[in-house]
């Protein structure tokens, strides 16, 4: 990703090349927008010996969340990493941010970090650079840090965890490479090139294991691994070990004060060690007094040498939130968030642990669990609660995972629901998010999202009236509009004003000269399922009367309501089914020119040229009918709204109109399966572990399908679609690449086409190459 920080001629303290001065007051907040790097660290440098104060802000958020930093920090500037360009941020009162000779300002010598939210919403944490420095040497001191290592961090810099270890490389003088959390192949490489030290978090160290594990590394440079941010336990160590020849230590500390504790690999699962040097801990009983070291939970305080306390503590002891046990051989046990920790009667649950155990299942990829109160027979109860996202998608086996649960947990302790749920939320650094507590959004917010149905409506009646049809076809005033659809002139008048004001017409460019048409046939009143016009914008005729369907039909208030009161196993949509008005319109949207175009971009990526595909999909079937011979394909439909396929292998197809593909057989392999709009949707399609095994040696996946993050993002709204006539499976990228990864995948090419940006991924199940084998390529 980055050249390599080499701290070796930019240590702490150490001479180095100017790279351009940074024109910054002292006491200046500069927040820094850029991927860690090379580029980053000098920056991070520079502002801090300018006088000015670092905000450590994540490159990947929208500039609104970058000026609500800043405000929060009480103004600043942003500067970017990679360019050294500084630029104010709209709305993070950056004129008032350069604060004039003897001014109050931000204490120089401190640095910001936005907190992760994982203890509750996120917050601004002030460190101070000397408290950096502090917690760098505790690690150069406990992993016997020099400058002949090579310190691997696939993590941003700007996270408190990778921050702890920047500054260890950099009192110890050691060489520092950065990477992206999911640059696995590239992390790969720098193992196998001489890297010395990795520290990283759980969800990194998994995907690793599962990556490198189909080609285990041998005989690398790589002394320690360690991981901070979250639990380790056996399953997770042992894979790693064998995957990677090393075991995880552990690091245990939290944004404000950095790294408290550590513990060699092969400690015991979910030990954290020892207290490092300079750090003092106290675990509290219920009654607010140290307990002994008896390994009985209670909630964690310490203290750093040298710092004090939060607030008017005068004894210096920090509040952790965390509910931890200590024992003087094991060490630190974290049993969880004060917040998340369950108390069932008299007895404490860690709901890590028990997502630990669910993680240790081969279709789990993540596992989240929260105790919701309730109540018994006998009176108040707490309840556990448990969502996972498997490998089979959102078809997972509940009943299988609560068996896998009572198998390796106390009874007080099994979740009493597991539910499949297509993601997790997750920061950039991998670590899981908790559960958000939420408020209602601001008034404006409400009245405009409460008005803007008109807006819609008015589109939609355009739509019915055939006034679009008339206008794709040509430009015309309100008069003609009226003259030709035997509408009201006065009215009709009014909702092209509307209209237009809205955004949803514009006035004709010049140049275009009014075309010469026949009356629309639909004069009078258009059709209830208007269908695209010969002249309409590729595709946008189809999806607009595809959306007109589902505003009166599926995606409504009233279907809303059943399903938040139902639930989404009997959905109204999946026990009626779609009428053929809507199936037909789903189709026409399905079967835009563009879509076929992108089968045959798909196509190139995936390399396919002869050999057998399946084709799985709640469309028409593009890539099936187009790809080689169509008899030789096969066709898998699912969901209600597909055109339903009676065809088996064997049957003939129809005597006239397009060959028929046949469904595949049980145990047919194919050199490529596509997944065509069908990987959220329960069934084959979101299963991995289903897709890997249709795949014949040498074979690969093709996923054709819309994404939440992709590149210019989709509205959240299409998320009720999912809901309510849909699916939920793998609504990121990020989270279908990571799920395609744990089942030994390896992504090969993505690329995205059109706006909004369709993905177009191609996967393959076959191990790592060696660098031999990638230079000979």
């Amino acid at each position: 990703m980055n050249a390599p920080i080499d701290a070796r001629a930019s240590g702490a303290g150490a001479p180095h090349a100017v790279h351009g001065s940074l024109d910054c007051a002292p006491g200046e907040v500069v927040a820094l927008v850029g991927e860690g790097g090379a580029a980053w660290a000098d920056a991070y440098r520079d502002v801090r010996e300018a006088g000015a104060v670092p905000l450590l802000v994540d490159p990947a958020a929208p500039a609104a969340e970058h000026a609500r930093w800043l405000a929060r920090a009480g103004g600043g500037r942003l500067l970017h990493t990679r360019d050294r360009t500084l630029f104010d941020a709209p709305g993070a009162r950056s004129a008032s941010a350069r604060p004039a000779t003897g001014a109050p300002g931000r204490r120089p010598g401190t640095v910001l970090l936005p907190s992760s939210g994982t203890t509750g919403s996120p917050k601004l944490v002030e460190r101070s650079v000397d408290s950096l420095r502090a917690e760098g040497l505790r690690h150069v001191r406990w992993a016997g840090l020099n400058a002949s290592d090579r310190v691997l961090l696939p993590l941003p810099l700007w996270h408190a965890y990778a921050l702890g270890w920047l500054h260890a490389a950099l009192e110890a003088g050691a060489e520092l490479r950065a990477h992206p959390p999911t640059a696995l192949g590239a992390v790969l490489r720098d193992i196998e090139h001489g890297a010395t030290v990795l520290p990283l978090v759980p969800a990194v160290a998994r995907l690793l294991a599962a990556r490198a594990g189909r080609a285990p590394l041998t005989g690398t440079a790589l002394r320690l691994a360690m991981v901070g941010a979250g639990v380790v336990d056996d399953e997770l160590d042992d894979a790693f070990r064998a995957a990677l020849g090393i075991g995880l230590a552990r690091d245990y500390g939290s944004s404000e004060t950095g790294s408290l504790f550590s513990a060699p690999a092969g400690a015991p699962s979910g030990r954290v060690g020892h207290p490092l040097a300079g750090i003092g801990f106290r675990i509290l009983g219920d009654e607010g007094t140290a307990r002994a070291h008896d390994d009985e939970p209670g909630e964690l305080q310490i203290r750093v040498a040298g710092e004090p306390g939060p607030g008017d503590a005068e004894d210096g002891w920090r509040p952790t939130g965390d509910v931890a046990a200590y024992h003087p051989e094991l060490g630190l046990r974290i049993l969880g968030r004060r917040g998340r920790a369950v108390r069932r009667g008299d007895r404490w649950v860690a709901p890590e642990e028990v997502e630990t155990v669910l993680r240790s299942h081969g279709d789990v990829l993540e596992a989240r669990v929260t105790g919701v109160p309730g109540r018994t027979a006998t009176g108040p109860t707490t309840r556990l609660h448990a969502e996972v996202v498997s490998l089979r998608g959102t078809g997972a086996d509940s009943a299988e995972l609560h068996r896998h649960a009572q198998d390796r947990l106390a009874p007080h302790k099994v979740p009493d629901r597991i539910r499949a749920v297509g993601e997790l939320p997750r920061g950039r650094s991998g670590k899981l998010l908790p559960a958000r507590r939420l408020v209602p959004g601001d008034e404006a917010t409400l009245i405009a999202c409460a008005q803007g149905h008109k807006r819609s409506e008015l589109l939609f009646t355009l739509m019915r009236l055939g006034v679009l049809d008339l206008l794709w076809r040509g430009p015309a005033d309100s008069a003609r509009v009226a003259g030709e659809l035997g509408l009201d002139a006065e009215v009709c008048e009014q909702l092209l004003q509307v209209a237009e004001s809205a955004g949803l017409l514009r006035a004709a460019p010049p140049e275009e000269r009014e075309a010469t048409r026949p009356p629309s046939a639909g004069a009078g009143g258009a059709t209830s399922a208007p269908g695209p016009a010969a002249d309409a914008p590729d595709g946008a005729a189809a999806i607009l009367a595809l959306e007109e369907r589902l505003s009166r039909s599926w995606v409504t208030r009233e279907q809303l309501t059943a399903l938040a009161r139902t639930g989404s196993a009997a959905r109204p949509f999946d026990a009626e089914g779609p009428d053929d008005v809507l199936r037909g319109v789903y189709q026409r949207a399905m079967h835009t020119p563009a879509a076929h175009r992108r089968s045959g971009i798909g196509l190139r990526l995936a390399g396919a040229r002869d050999g057998r595909l399946l084709e799985i999909t709640c469309g028409p079937g593009r890539y099936a009918h187009t790809h080689g011979t169509a008899a030789a394909n096969r066709l898998l439909r699912v969901g209600t709204l597909a055109e339903q396929s009676t065809h088996g292998a064997g049957d003939r197809p129809p005597a006239d109109g397009p060959p028929a593909v046949p469904e595949p057989e049980d145990g047919e392999l194919f050199d490529l399966v596509v997944v065509c709009n069908a990987v959220h949707l329960p069934g084959p399609g979101s299963d991995l572990r289903e897709l890997a095994a249709r795949l014949a040696p040498g074979g690969r996946l093709l996923v054709d399908d819309v994404f939440l993050d992709a590149p210019g993002g989709l509205p959240q709204e299409i998320r009720l679609d999912w809901l309510t006539h849909g699916g939920s499976a793998w609504p990121t990228e990020s989270t279908l690449t990571a799920g395609l990864g744990a089942a030994g995948f390896t992504v090969r090419r993505v690329v995205h086409v059109g706006t909004p940006a369709v993905t177009l991924l191609v996967a393959a199940p076959e191990p790592r190459p060696t660098p031999q084998a990638e230079g000979a390529a």
